[in-house]
Protein backbone atom coordinates (compact mmCIF):
# COMPACT_ATOMS: atom_id res chain seq x y z
CA UNK A 1 0.00 0.00 0.00
CA UNK A 2 1.20 3.27 -0.96
CA UNK A 3 0.44 6.44 1.62
CA UNK A 4 1.72 10.36 0.53
CA UNK A 5 2.44 12.48 2.91
CA UNK A 6 4.10 16.31 2.73
CA UNK A 7 6.36 17.75 4.52
CA UNK A 8 8.88 20.85 3.61
CA UNK A 9 12.84 21.40 2.86
CA UNK A 10 14.70 24.22 3.07
CA UNK A 11 17.86 25.36 1.28
CA UNK A 12 19.38 28.33 2.81
CA UNK A 13 15.95 30.59 3.37
CA UNK A 14 13.53 29.10 0.66
CA UNK A 15 11.43 26.21 0.98
CA UNK A 16 10.55 23.22 -1.05
CA UNK A 17 7.41 21.26 -0.38
CA UNK A 18 8.84 17.61 -0.64
CA UNK A 19 5.97 14.76 -0.92
CA UNK A 20 7.65 11.29 1.39
CA UNK A 21 5.97 8.66 -0.68
CA UNK A 22 5.76 5.19 1.16
CA UNK A 23 4.76 1.92 -0.30
CA UNK A 24 4.91 -1.13 2.05
CA UNK A 25 4.84 -3.97 0.11
CA UNK A 26 5.35 -8.29 0.85
CA UNK A 27 8.53 -9.19 0.59
CA UNK A 28 12.32 -9.55 1.54
CA UNK A 29 11.87 -7.18 5.11
CA UNK A 30 13.60 -3.75 4.63
CA UNK A 31 13.89 -0.66 5.17
CA UNK A 32 14.92 2.13 2.02
CA UNK A 33 14.83 5.87 1.82
CA UNK A 34 15.90 7.40 -1.53
CA UNK A 35 15.30 10.65 -3.14
CA UNK A 36 18.50 12.73 -2.54
CA UNK A 37 18.59 12.15 1.20
CA UNK A 38 22.10 13.55 2.88
CA UNK A 39 23.55 11.32 6.37
CA UNK A 40 20.95 12.06 9.01
CA UNK A 41 18.30 11.18 7.10
CA UNK A 42 19.18 7.96 6.20
CA UNK A 43 19.17 6.86 9.45
CA UNK A 44 16.20 8.22 9.92
CA UNK A 45 14.99 4.60 9.28
CA UNK A 46 16.39 3.66 12.74
CA UNK A 47 15.11 6.22 14.60
CA UNK A 48 11.52 5.98 13.20
CA UNK A 49 11.08 1.78 13.38
CA UNK A 50 12.58 2.18 17.09
CA UNK A 51 10.02 5.37 17.92
CA UNK A 52 7.01 3.51 16.25
CA UNK A 53 7.96 0.17 18.16
CA UNK A 54 8.32 1.93 21.74
CA UNK A 55 5.09 3.66 21.19
CA UNK A 56 3.72 0.16 21.05
CA UNK A 57 1.83 0.38 17.68
CA UNK A 58 2.76 -2.93 16.01
CA UNK A 59 4.18 -3.45 12.59
CA UNK A 60 5.02 -6.47 11.13
CA UNK A 61 7.95 -7.06 8.88
CA UNK A 62 7.45 -5.56 5.42
CA UNK A 63 9.36 -4.29 2.34
CA UNK A 64 9.74 -0.46 2.97
CA UNK A 65 10.67 1.80 0.67
CA UNK A 66 10.82 5.47 1.09
CA UNK A 67 11.20 7.98 -1.84
CA UNK A 68 11.65 12.20 -1.31
CA UNK A 69 10.36 13.80 -4.16
CA UNK A 70 11.31 15.49 -6.27
CA UNK A 71 14.53 13.51 -6.13
CA UNK A 72 16.69 16.53 -7.46
CA UNK A 73 16.49 18.61 -4.70
CA UNK A 74 18.86 17.76 -1.80
CA UNK A 75 17.38 16.80 1.83
CA UNK A 76 19.06 17.59 4.52
CA UNK A 77 18.21 17.07 8.28
CA UNK A 78 16.26 15.05 10.72
CA UNK A 79 12.83 16.88 9.86
CA UNK A 80 11.39 14.16 7.66
CA UNK A 81 10.75 11.33 11.30
CA UNK A 82 8.01 12.37 11.43
CA UNK A 83 6.27 12.31 8.34
CA UNK A 84 7.84 9.26 7.22
CA UNK A 85 6.78 7.30 10.30
CA UNK A 86 3.15 8.66 9.35
CA UNK A 87 3.51 7.57 5.99
CA UNK A 88 4.55 3.84 7.23
CA UNK A 89 1.88 3.75 10.09
CA UNK A 90 -1.25 4.66 7.12
CA UNK A 91 0.68 2.66 4.74
CA UNK A 92 0.12 -0.35 7.43
CA UNK A 93 -3.55 0.64 8.20
CA UNK A 94 -2.48 1.67 12.14
CA UNK A 95 -4.09 4.95 10.93
CA UNK A 96 -7.67 4.54 9.41
CA UNK A 97 -9.38 7.46 9.39
CA UNK A 98 -12.03 8.03 6.69
CA UNK A 99 -10.85 11.90 6.80
CA UNK A 100 -7.39 11.21 6.54
CA UNK A 101 -7.00 11.90 2.53
CA UNK A 102 -8.87 15.88 3.35
CA UNK A 103 -6.31 15.60 6.27
CA UNK A 104 -3.36 14.84 4.57
CA UNK A 105 -4.55 17.21 1.40
CA UNK A 106 -4.04 19.97 3.82
CA UNK A 107 -1.81 19.01 6.07
CA UNK A 108 2.54 19.10 5.93
CA UNK A 109 4.42 17.31 9.14
CA UNK A 110 7.76 18.08 10.26
CA UNK A 111 9.73 16.70 13.35
CA UNK A 112 12.48 14.63 14.84
CA UNK A 113 12.08 11.28 16.43
CA UNK A 114 13.45 10.38 19.63
CA UNK A 115 14.15 6.47 20.11
CA UNK A 116 10.84 6.47 22.45
CA UNK A 117 8.77 8.29 20.03
CA UNK A 118 8.93 12.01 21.41
CA UNK A 119 9.00 14.42 19.35
CA UNK A 120 12.24 16.92 19.36
CA UNK A 121 12.99 20.39 18.33
CA UNK A 122 13.91 21.24 15.12
CA UNK A 123 15.82 24.58 13.53
CA UNK A 124 14.91 26.49 10.69
CA UNK A 125 10.81 26.17 11.58
CA UNK A 126 10.01 29.68 10.74
CA UNK A 127 10.98 29.99 7.17
CA UNK A 128 9.22 26.63 6.93
CA UNK A 129 6.48 27.93 7.89
CA UNK A 130 6.09 31.37 5.80
CA UNK A 131 6.78 29.05 2.83
CA UNK A 132 4.44 26.37 3.55
CA UNK A 133 1.95 29.64 4.00
CA UNK A 134 2.83 31.10 0.23
CA UNK A 135 2.01 27.82 -0.85
CA UNK A 136 -1.23 27.48 0.37
CA UNK A 137 -0.71 24.66 3.08
CA UNK A 138 -3.86 25.46 5.97
CA UNK A 139 -2.28 23.80 8.52
CA UNK A 140 1.35 22.17 10.36
CA UNK A 141 1.69 19.43 12.97
CA UNK A 142 5.35 20.11 14.74
CA UNK A 143 6.74 19.48 17.87
CA UNK A 144 5.18 21.04 20.39
CA UNK A 145 9.19 23.11 21.26
CA UNK A 146 8.46 24.68 17.78
CA UNK A 147 4.89 25.98 18.26
CA UNK A 148 5.30 29.16 19.79
CA UNK A 149 7.91 30.04 16.62
CA UNK A 150 5.94 28.52 14.29
CA UNK A 151 2.75 30.92 15.15
CA UNK A 152 4.81 33.73 14.24
CA UNK A 153 3.78 33.65 11.14
CA UNK A 154 -0.11 34.58 12.08
CA UNK A 155 -1.41 32.18 8.97
CA UNK A 156 -1.06 28.81 8.93
CA UNK A 157 -2.36 26.71 11.89
CA UNK A 158 0.21 25.15 13.60
CA UNK A 159 -0.13 21.78 15.98
CA UNK A 160 2.10 21.57 18.54
CA UNK A 161 2.79 17.71 19.70
CA UNK A 162 4.81 15.96 21.99
CA UNK A 163 4.83 12.72 20.77
CA UNK A 164 4.21 10.02 18.00
CA UNK A 165 1.79 8.28 20.22
CA UNK A 166 0.01 11.52 19.98
CA UNK A 167 0.01 12.38 16.83
CA UNK A 168 -1.53 8.99 15.92
CA UNK A 169 -4.12 9.75 18.26
CA UNK A 170 -4.65 13.34 16.43
CA UNK A 171 -4.70 11.64 13.04
CA UNK A 172 -7.70 8.75 14.53
CA UNK A 173 -10.01 11.42 15.77
CA UNK A 174 -9.34 10.38 19.16
CA UNK A 175 -7.55 13.41 21.65
CA UNK A 176 -8.73 17.11 20.10
CA UNK A 177 -5.17 19.45 19.82
CA UNK A 178 -6.18 23.13 19.98
CA UNK A 179 -3.83 25.46 17.63
CA UNK A 180 -1.57 27.03 19.01
CA UNK A 181 -2.55 30.89 19.43
CA UNK A 182 -0.83 33.43 16.77
CA UNK A 183 1.09 36.56 17.31
CA UNK A 184 -1.82 39.23 18.53
CA UNK A 185 -2.06 41.48 15.67
CA UNK A 186 -0.61 44.51 17.65
CA UNK A 187 2.35 42.57 18.28
CA UNK A 188 2.40 41.83 14.36
CA UNK A 189 1.97 45.58 13.35
CA UNK A 190 4.92 47.08 15.92
CA UNK A 191 7.24 44.58 14.68
CA UNK A 192 6.08 45.71 11.19
CA UNK A 193 7.14 49.39 12.34
CA UNK A 194 10.10 48.47 13.58
CA UNK A 195 11.51 46.75 10.33
CA UNK A 196 10.18 49.06 8.27
CA UNK A 197 8.83 46.31 6.23
CA UNK A 198 5.96 43.51 6.53
CA UNK A 199 7.04 40.01 7.85
CA UNK A 200 6.57 38.55 4.31
CA UNK A 201 8.98 41.51 2.46
CA UNK A 202 11.50 41.09 5.05
CA UNK A 203 11.95 37.33 4.80
CA UNK A 204 12.12 37.63 0.75
CA UNK A 205 14.80 40.10 1.08
CA UNK A 206 16.82 37.50 3.73
CA UNK A 207 15.75 34.49 0.83
CA UNK A 208 16.98 36.64 -1.78
CA UNK A 209 20.49 37.27 0.11
CA UNK A 210 20.85 33.67 1.13
CA UNK A 211 20.50 33.00 -2.69
CA UNK A 212 23.38 35.35 -4.22
CA UNK A 213 25.89 34.28 -1.94
CA UNK A 214 28.75 32.92 -3.74
CA UNK A 215 28.44 29.60 -3.92
CA UNK A 216 31.99 28.78 -3.00
CA UNK A 217 33.73 27.37 0.42
CA UNK A 218 35.52 30.44 0.65
CA UNK A 219 33.18 31.48 3.26
CA UNK A 220 31.85 30.84 6.64
CA UNK A 221 28.17 32.39 7.97
CA UNK A 222 27.40 33.17 11.23
CA UNK A 223 24.24 34.31 12.98
CA UNK A 224 24.56 36.10 16.55
CA UNK A 225 21.94 37.86 17.61
CA UNK A 226 21.20 40.02 21.07
CA UNK A 227 19.02 42.04 23.25
CA UNK A 228 19.75 45.13 25.06
CA UNK A 229 17.52 46.89 26.97
CA UNK A 230 17.54 49.88 29.55
CA UNK A 231 16.93 49.58 33.00
CA UNK A 232 15.23 52.73 33.58
CA UNK A 233 11.76 52.75 35.85
CA UNK A 234 9.73 54.31 32.94
CA UNK A 235 10.75 51.04 30.75
CA UNK A 236 9.62 47.98 31.32
CA UNK A 237 10.24 44.81 28.99
CA UNK A 238 8.02 41.61 29.53
CA UNK A 239 9.78 39.18 31.07
CA UNK A 240 8.32 36.59 28.01
CA UNK A 241 9.32 38.97 24.85
CA UNK A 242 13.30 38.26 26.20
CA UNK A 243 12.57 34.97 26.67
CA UNK A 244 11.43 34.56 23.53
CA UNK A 245 14.38 35.96 22.26
CA UNK A 246 16.23 33.50 24.19
CA UNK A 247 14.54 30.37 23.30
CA UNK A 248 14.46 30.54 19.52
CA UNK A 249 17.08 32.89 18.61
CA UNK A 250 19.27 31.69 20.68
CA UNK A 251 19.93 36.09 21.69
CA UNK A 252 22.17 36.59 24.49
CA UNK A 253 20.04 39.33 26.71
CA UNK A 254 21.88 42.44 28.66
CA UNK A 255 20.35 44.99 31.09
CA UNK A 256 22.23 48.07 30.50
CA UNK A 257 22.63 51.92 31.37
CA UNK A 258 22.95 53.00 27.59
CA UNK A 259 25.88 54.66 29.12
CA UNK A 260 29.50 55.23 27.78
CA UNK A 261 30.15 52.04 29.22
CA UNK A 262 27.29 50.52 27.63
CA UNK A 263 28.23 51.75 23.92
CA UNK A 264 32.00 50.11 25.01
CA UNK A 265 30.30 46.82 26.07
CA UNK A 266 28.06 46.68 22.75
CA UNK A 267 31.78 47.29 20.16
CA UNK A 268 33.25 44.23 22.28
CA UNK A 269 30.28 41.97 22.21
CA UNK A 270 30.22 42.64 17.85
CA UNK A 271 34.12 42.33 17.89
CA UNK A 272 33.79 38.58 19.68
CA UNK A 273 30.75 37.20 17.70
CA UNK A 274 32.90 39.01 14.49
CA UNK A 275 36.32 37.72 15.64
CA UNK A 276 37.21 40.90 15.62
CA UNK A 277 36.46 41.40 11.83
Amino acid sequence: MLSIIKSMSLLGLNGYLISVEVDVSAGIPCFEIVGLPDTSIKESKERVQTAIRNSNIQVLSKKIIVNLAPANIRKEGSMFDLPMAVGVLIATKNIKNKQINNILENTIFIGELSLDGTLNKISGILPVCIEAKKMGIKQIVLPQENAKEASLQNKVLVFGIRSLKEVVKFLLGEITIEPEVPMCPETLEQMQKVFGVSIEQLNTYLSEYMHNLPQADTYQLHLANSVWFTTHDRFTVKEDFLQTNADYYQADIYAAAFDDATLSDINQWVKDKTDGR
